[in-house]
């Protein structure tokens, strides 16, 4: 089988939660282990899809918590976290997962809030992420993780952040004097 056609067998196993067809395809192959899709590494993909399990084998077998790539070129945290997986991302920084913010896109914070994922907003905000840091650029000015909850339409998440936001304050002001 070549790589390409061993690629999508991997795909197809971890949709399928299917650990052993994975752990099977990859073998001791580092290079297939850490290969790069469109869609990130394979461990992207399995926190994308919330195959713990799966996840857990990838990193017994040394895959890489902190690898960026997928489409917004993050880490695998940040694919749980926008996807709706707790668990996997509890499981991914209790493995050394770092809370990438360099970037919204890479955020895993801004993953959860703009998918509605109040539960793994929670956990990162007790996690440590920091909630101040601010965003501009092609969508955003000045934006930290209230103001987009705010723009996202979050109410949950906005009730959350609002307590521990040293925005919160001047921004009410700012509106009430409007």
């Amino acid at each position: 089988m070549d790589n390409v056609q061993t690629a999508k067998e991997i795909r197809i196993a971890i949709k399928q939660g299917n650990t052993a067809r994975v752990t099977e395809l990859i073998g001791n192959n580092i290079e297939l282990l850490n290969m790069m899709t469109p869609f990130g590494t394979w461990l992207h993909v399995a926190a994308s899809k919330g195959q713990l399990d799966i996840v857990k084998k990838l990193i017994q077998l040394e895959a890489d918590v902190n690898k960026l790539g997928g489409a917004y070129g993050g880490g695998a945290i940040n694919e749980a976290a926008s996807g709706g997986h707790i668990d996997v991302v509890k499981y991914l920084l209790s493995c050394g997962a770092k809370l990438n913010i360099s970037e919204p896109e890479r955020n895993p914070l801004f993953g959860a809030i703009s998918n509605g994922h109040v539960d793994i907003a929670e956990f990162l905000i007790k996690s440590g992420i920091d909630i101040s840091i601010k965003y501009s650029g092609d969508y955003m000015t000045n934006m930290d993780a209230l103001a987009f909850a705010q723009e996202q339409g979050q109410t949950a998440v906005v009730k959350l952040l609002e307590p521990l936001s040293d925005s919160a304050f001047n921004r009410k002001e700012i509106y009430q004097s409007e």
